[in-house]
């Protein structure tokens, strides 16, 4: 994992304004078990936004939230609905000019929308950063809510950018889920980015 990291220099205060913001994005299945891992891994790598899914927190549950997350950073998440699974959460770096939207309610999948606006950009609109959870399991809601979801947030804002696990196998060319996906991602003019496997069975879900 290390050797996809890149160094980033903050020798000027210009640098420092123009640095890269370096994101990534962890299933996590269950944040209470792995906190302190969590926060070694944010550290050790510097990773300015941590995007996490199914943290399987509760609401009010804060309590491993807060011990993965360096002092140097803060943290949000949308808990679970109810039952096991789901729970979506961002740690960032206290210096980014980052703020929660509110919460959106769709059956078949969880979002957490962050809006990033730095002080040196020369536009009043911020980048919009989501991170979306959806279980498996039926689809046809999926790819209506879905669609809603994002004609909403290209209303909102022309830099959007969308992490999640989708549980979607987009490399297999036959599968109607995916393919539904792909033909709406390109009637909206998003564009679907990663071309690895991210799973133990050499699919890719999280997108």
């Amino acid at each position: 994992m290390h050797n996809n990291l890149i160094k980033i220099k903050t020798s000027s205060v210009t640098e420092r304004q123009n640095r890269r913001i370096k994101c990534r994005l962890l299933n996590i299945r269950s944040l209470s078990s792995k906190a302190v891992l969590v926060n070694e891994l944010i550290s050790d790598n510097h990773i300015d936004l941590l995007s996490l899914t199914e943290t399987w927190l509760c609401q009010d549950e804060y309590v491993s939230l807060n011990e993965s997350t360096p002092p140097s950073h803060n943290n949000t998440h949308i808990p679970r609905g109810s039952g096991r699974g789901g729970g979506v959460a961002a740690i960032f770096n206290s210096s980014l000019l980052i703020s929660p939207k509110p919460k959106l309610d769709y059956n078949s999948f969880e979002s957490l929308v962050l809006s990033l606006l730095h002080p040196t950009w020369k536009t009043s609109q911020p980048l919009l950063f989501v991170i979306v959870y959806r279980a498996p399991g039926p689809y046809s809601e999926f790819v209506s809510e879905f669609s809603e979801f994002l004609s909403s947030l290209v209303l909102k804002s022309d830099k959007v950018i969308i992490v999640g696990d989708f549980n979607i196998h987009v490399d297999v060319d036959n599968d109607s889920l995916a393919t539904a996906f792909i033909s709406l991602l390109d009637s909206i003019g998003f564009s679907q980015g990663v071309h690895k496997p991210t799973h133990c069975f050499s699919h890719t879900l999280d997108l």
